[in-house]
């Protein structure tokens, strides 16, 4: 009961649902009386110098048990449901929905399994028209401490582009960390790409990118200093990262930048130098500290 109280809870805060832990309950929680009530007794003998081995090795045995059962279940193919993408709005609907059945069981009028039904109704329209709503493809730069990944995806595939730091970058806990953003826009594969990487709509030459018609400068090393030619080239997004060595002028001056975006790994201090630099030259600012960067 108390899981199937918290289930849509579970999936909105941590986008999983563990069908699993129904039956590991089923198996497991018979045993709690006994095991409770012995830990009660071992405690009450040990406040009076007392030890029965017996008892210890009972309730080891009971322990030994719930983990095994819980260790076996978890690897089960169907434990866990993960990135599942729960809004407020499907919480809510999900608790209507409980009550108008805690209605019915108490009651026994079907005027609350009707209204039940019709509201799960509602809610799986709501849902997959939210869903819907979500774009298919796009490009964010994600705020992070050691390196600022830009991820773009579309069709089900994300890439994570990382010229700057990209070695201390983690893709498995990066994935875990915004499981969220996963389950909305529906991705399946998340892997990195780099100069040599052949992706639609793509085109990565460090520090420089053209991801879906933006092209995007990643300042976060002495790269960007090495360019050539009399006439500006024209940057729709500028990142600068921690490891940026140079002023807005020293870009400005070889480069037109629409957008400047200070990453949340900058040396904070440094900021507000930055985006009064950015004024100063009429560039539009956004720090990542405050605001996350979406290309669409």
């Amino acid at each position: 009961i108390a899981m199937g109280a918290t289930i849509a809870l579970t999936a909105y805060y941590f986008h999983t649902i563990s069908w699993a832990g129904f039956i590991s309950n089923a198996l497991i929680l018979p045993i709690f009386p006994i095991f409770m009530g012995i830990a009660v007794l071992i405690i009450l003998l040990a406040c009076g110098d007392m030890n029965i081995d017996a008892l210890n090795h009972i309730a080891d045995m009971l322990v030994t048990y719930a983990n095994s059962v819980a260790r076996f279940i978890s690897q089960l193919p169907f434990s866990v449901t993960k990135e599942v993408y729960f809004s407020e709005y499907d919480v809510l609907f999900y608790f209507i929905c409980i009550t108008f059945l805690t209605l019915f069981i108490k009651r026994r009028k079907w005027l609350y399994m009707n209204l039940c039904i019709a509201n799960c109704a509602f809610a799986v329209v709501l849902h997959t028209l939210t869903l819907n709503s979500f774009p298919t493809s796009g490009c964010v730069a994600f705020n992070a401490y050691d390196c600022t990944p830009i991820v773009f995806y579309q069709d089900g595939n994300a890439y994570y582009w990382t010229p700057d730091d990209g070695s201390k970058f983690k893709p498995e806990d990066f994935r875990r960390q915004h499981t969220g953003f996963f389950a909305a826009h529906g991705i399946d594969t998340f892997t990195e790409a780099n100069d040599s990487s052949k992706i639609q709509n793509v085109a990565l030459r460090s520090p420089y990118a053209r991801i879906f018609s933006h092209t995007i400068l990643m300042a976060g090393n002495n790269r960007w200093k090495k360019i050539t030619g009399e006439k500006k080239v024209n940057i729709d997004f500028c990142v600068i990262t921690k490891r940026f060595n140079g002023t807005v002028e020293d870009l400005a001056r070889l480069y037109n930048i629409n957008h400047m975006v200070i990453s949340g790994n900058v040396y904070e201090p440094n900021t507000p130098s930055i985006i009064d630099q950015c004024r100063r030259f009429g560039i539009k600012c956004l720090n990542l500290r405050e605001k996350s960067l979406i290309i669409d």
